[in-house]
């Protein structure tokens, strides 16, 4: 079976473990997040029914937060995604996880702290698409 294999077992290309830092960026991002990120989380930890977690490595990127069964991404974005080289950066982050089955929200920070609550109306009407229509 060769050294380290298991009868059965079949070796996976591209599994999150194949990409240790964007695994230990995510890890440290966790424990920074900006106000925005902040505010965004304890919104969504309140939504009922849906497990959200923050700082998700997706290969060797990583996203500010996922819903997983509903193969959801979100970003928020300040300032600096304005920038041509950010946004290339994004463009290319955010095709690989279309080509993985994932949709991306892109909340910017201003939906995140203005009147109303934008960013968390965005989120749920996501959440509630019919997955045929994902």
């Amino acid at each position: 079976w060769g050294e380290g294999r298991v009868r059965g077992a079949v070796q996976v290309a591209g599994r999150q473990r194949d990409f240790p830092k964007a695994n230990a960026r995510a890890k440290r991002l966790r424990r920074e997040m900006t106000p925005a990120e902040k505010r965004l989380w304890a919104r969504l930890q309140k939504v009922e029914g849906w497990h959200f977690r923050k700082q998700v490595s997706v290969g060797p990127h990583v996203f500010d937060f996922a819903e997983m069964s509903a193969k959801l991404l979100i970003e928020v974005d300040g300032g600096i995604h304005e920038l041509e080289t950010v946004k290339v950066r994004d463009q290319a982050k955010e095709a690989l996880a279309l080509e993985q089955g994932f949709r991306v929200l892109r909340i910017p920070n201003v939906h995140v702290f203005g009147t109303g609550d934008p960013a968390m109306e965005t989120v749920m009407a996501a959440l509630r698409k019919p997955a045929r229509d994902r």
